[in-house]
């Protein structure tokens, strides 16, 4: 359960069935890329639902197996790719799905679009990919209610689902124009020169690229002001026992202020408070 609601500037693995499908024509279509491009705010509530399969995510993983890591979450920067993963352990990833009870679980189109790209994106950057299952869990109404989740082991299933080569292929095919019409809307880093990570210097694969002024609309700002920096990976994600910009207040801090200075080095106060809104300086 990764707290970054912004889903802007990147795609995840729940995008997948939009990016494969495109119906440019339709309302439903043009809301999502608008939210992509950081033009409008995504609008999801919650429902009792969606609220029920967050609440039984993690203890269906632990009914399961205890030593199951949860809440990976892995860059594929080139591709503007971010992939959260409910569990994963020694190369196997697991996806939790609930369902009500009374309802049998299948593996629909978007279900499996979805899966596809979260096994794609794990061979491409773990070493020891071998499957992914998929936990089904029918929920009961009493579960809906219920504050603490309690689950019952033999109402899990699972489903192993192959790696389909073909569909990654058409995925990758249908991805790439977003990205690059996303990427012109990056303009260069004014804090870097040199793509290495800005925190430790590091130089090699693995780095991602970090949106300074981040949340709702300020990626895009970031992007059209170079208000952006290179980090590694694993100093720049929330879920990391280092400190990082998403899960360190004085990292965060520290960055905005290094950024705003430079700006200020050919702008003014004004100018950076009408871009950002708020000064990191005083």
């Amino acid at each position: 359960m990764i707290s970054d609601n912004d889903r802007s500037y990147w795609f995840g693995a729940s995008d997948s069935y939009k990016i494969i499908n495109p119906n440019h024509s339709t309302d439903t279509w043009q809301k999502w890329w608008r939210v992509k491009q950081g033009i409008e705010s995504p609008e999801f509530t919650g429902n009792i639902y969606t609220d029920a399969g967050t609440k039984f995510e993690h203890p269906i993983l632990d009914c399961f197996d205890k030593s199951i890591n949860k809440d990976r979450q892995i860059f594929l920067e080139d591709l503007r790719l971010r992939v959260n993963y409910d569990g994963d352990k020694n190369g196997v990833i697991y996806e939790v799905k609930t369902h009500k009870i009374e309802k049998p679980f299948e593996i629909t189109p978007y279900i499996e679009a979805q899966v596809q790209t979260e096994m794609y994106v794990y061979k491409e950057v773990m070493d020891d990919f071998q499957k992914l299952y998929i936990l089904s869990y029918g929920l009961t109404d009493r579960d809906y209610q219920c504050d603490v989740p309690e689950v019952d082991f033999d109402r899990i299933k699972v489903h192993k689902v192959k790696y389909k080569r073909g569909h990654v292929k058409k995925f990758l095919k249908c991805l790439k124009p977003l990205v690059e019409e996303l990427d012109l809307m990056r303009k260069p880093s004014i804090l870097q020169d040199e793509k290495k990570c800005y925190l430790t210097g590091y130089e090699g694969d693995g780095l991602d690229c970090h949106h300074i002024y981040f949340g709702w609309g300020n990626r895009r700002i970031s992007d059209e002001n170079g208000f952006w920096v290179w980090i590694r990976h694993d100093f720049h994600i929330e879920n990391s026992p280092n400190k990082t910009p998403h899960n360190d207040k004085d990292v965060d801090l520290w960055l905005k202020q290094d950024c705003q200075r430079k700006f200020e080095e050919t702008h003014s106060r004004e100018e950076f408070m009408q871009l950002i809104g708020r000064n990191y300086l005083d």
